[in-house]
């Protein structure tokens, strides 16, 4: 499989192998985050009763800096505009090698299972999914000023605890970072 990753070079464009070659650069900055060179841990337990309804058990957020560091490495994958999509270098190295198609359908259910999948929550007759809440807080959060999307998160901050919807987003970044890195340790051996 090496060889025939390696010989990308010889099929892909060479918009695609910039692309490549911005999706390996980024994919190191995200490996030397130190959320993800460190290793992290997180454990969350939710209780329903009756008479109190829901409450969660959270434990060790990372911290606000160290997270908000994570998902501005992260959405460079995140973002459809961004020529290192994520799912967009799939479907190169899917497109022209078709021998690691098991490897990139592995890959992309990992990531689809983290933003769609794994989880969804059911707020008045609405799914929200990991990836409707990652929007929500880069828009109005972190990195944007998106006033309606303030209004959503506000609203939900009022629901569900502002900790519980922040354990939801790490638990899905890491699931993509995980992939992010394995696509990345294979496109290593393209040739530069």
């Amino acid at each position: 499989m090496d060889t025939k990753i390696a010989g990308l070079t010889t099929k892909a464009t060479q918009k695609e192998l910039k692309d490549i070659k911005i999706f390996n650069r980024r994919a190191i900055e995200l490996s030397n985050n130190s959320l993800i060179r460190n290793g992290y841990k997180l454990r969350v337990g939710l209780q329903i009763s009756n008479e109190d309804g829901p409450s969660y058990d959270i434990e060790s957020l990372p911290p606000k800096e160290n997270f908000k560091a994570l998902l501005l490495d992260f959405r460079h994958f995140w973002s459809n505009d961004e020529p290192c999509n994520f799912l967009r270098i799939l479907k190169i190295v899917t497109r022209h090698i078709p021998e690691a198609r098991n490897i990139t359908r592995e890959l992309k259910n990992m990531w689809k299972e983290a933003l769609f999948g794994s989880l969804s929550i059911m707020v008045d007759d609405n799914s929200l999914t990991p990836n409707a809440l990652l929007s929500l807080w880069i828009n109005a959060e972190h990195f944007h000023n998106d006033s309606s999307d303030r209004e959503e998160l506000d609203a939900l901050f009022e629901r569900l605890t502002r900790d519980f919807i922040e354990s939801l987003l790490v638990v899905s970044v890491f699931q993509c970072c995980n992939a992010i890195l394995r696509l990345n340790g294979m496109l290593e051996k393209v040739d530069n």
